[in-house]
């Protein structure tokens, strides 16, 4: 009875999630030019603008700014998470882990305001830090979670053999939590992939990324281009997120 319960919780929960992507891949190849469910007429037009060189340019930038900014956030991250996973009863692990989780619950408006006093507008070199900082927290999670699950006594061997701690970070922790960290690199991707706030307030007009050309389009042309990107990068990220799920797994 239990077993069952929790699947229809857990089944109703990923429906609820899912629901919204679900009716919007139709809107992908609908003639309308505004949201609208179900679609009466079919086109491929918004592919087509999809190719177009402003959208080719949004997604070079949100592509370049996501791979930069979550491979600065897993070498924090990892740095941390060593810290924290090593000697987790420390005043500093402690402080360390509340500071970086505390980035959570800041209003992304706020930061935005902060680093646009401090900035300005200007182009992609101005995100790289505040999606960095905003990928942090869940690239963090991820590594501490895998280097939680790995025995202490592999850094004790660790030392016993004249390991430094730099050591056994790169050959010991590293390799074996790497499947987190792969998974770290692709959450906080995502994070920045997904970002709207930060590019809106810090970028000038001739610069774009997805989600800022999104809400611009959507805004003023009534444009559903942004359907296209979502079957098309929603497709390509959720069969990288099945084979790293299946990578994991495989792995622990």
């Amino acid at each position: 009875m239990w077993k069952l319960l929790t699947v229809l919780i857990v089944g109703a929960i990923v429906l609820f999630l899912i629901a919204p992507i679900v009716i919007a891949l139709p809107m992908a190849v609908s003639d309308q030019t505004a949201l609208g469910f179900p679609a009466e007429q079919f086109t491929c037009k918004w592919f087509e603008e999809l190719a177009t060189h402003r959208w080719r340019e949004a997604m070079a930038s949100s592509l370049l700014l996501g791979l930069v900014s979550a491979a600065l956030a897993v070498v924090v991250g990892a740095l941390a998470a060593f810290r924290v996973a090593v000697w987790p009863a420390s005043r500093a692990a402690k402080t360390l882990s509340i500071l970086i989780i505390a980035v959570l619950i800041v209003p992304p408006i706020w930061l935005a305001t902060g680093y646009f006093r401090l900035f300005g507008e200007g182009g992609l070199t101005v995100l790289i830090l505040p999606h960095t900082l905003l990928a942090l927290p869940l690239a963090f999670s991820c590594i501490w979670y895998g280097m939680s699950r790995l025995h202490p006594a592999l850094l004790d061997a660790a030392s016993l053999l004249g390991a430094s701690q730099l050591s056994t970070f790169i050959r010991v922790y590293l390799p074996g939590c790497r499947g987190y960290i792969i998974a770290a690199f692709f959450v906080a991707f995502l994070a920045s992939w997904d970002e709207s706030v930060f590019s809106l307030f810090l970028t000038g007009p001739n610069i774009s990324t997805i989600p800022k050309l999104a809400f611009e389009t959507m805004r003023m042309d009534r444009d559903l281009t942004v359907a296209a990107v979502n079957l098309v990068a929603g497709t390509a990220l959720a069969g990288c997120l099945v084979v790293l799920l299946r990578r994991i797994d495989y792995e622990y």
